[in-house]
């Protein structure tokens, strides 16, 4: 409640002040039960690639929603963060097209 919620430390009108080119989902709704929802939503996409199941779909989502929380409250954040994205969007895409999931997996 306390970091991404407009009963925070920093509502949406006040961060869309300090950084106008942050996108993200998490500021379309201010309310808990919103970002409870995102939160939710976040660890079914985290259960899909912990099951193997639809990975590309699963990791692309987990990313945005990732980069989408790392963008709602940047105060929060340190270097490794922005590393990480990086990485991800860089070195994880190869290697999900190559990665092999239960959804490409052939039952004999």
């Amino acid at each position: 409640v306390a970091y991404y919620t407009d009963e925070g430390f920093l509502p949406r009108e006040v961060a869309a002040r300090v950084d106008p080119l942050a996108l993200s989902y998490h500021a379309l709704g201010g309310s808990v039960a919103f970002e409870a929802a995102l939160f939710a939503l976040a660890g079914v996409f985290a259960g899909m690639l912990l099951l193997g199941y639809r990975t590309r779909i699963a990791s692309s989502v987990s990313w945005l929603l990732l980069t989408s929380l790392q963008n709602r409250n940047h105060l929060v954040n340190y270097g490794g963060d922005f590393e990480m994205d990086v990485a991800l969007a860089q070195f994880g895409a190869p290697l999900i097209q190559k990665a092999d999931s239960i959804s490409n997996a052939e039952f004999v």
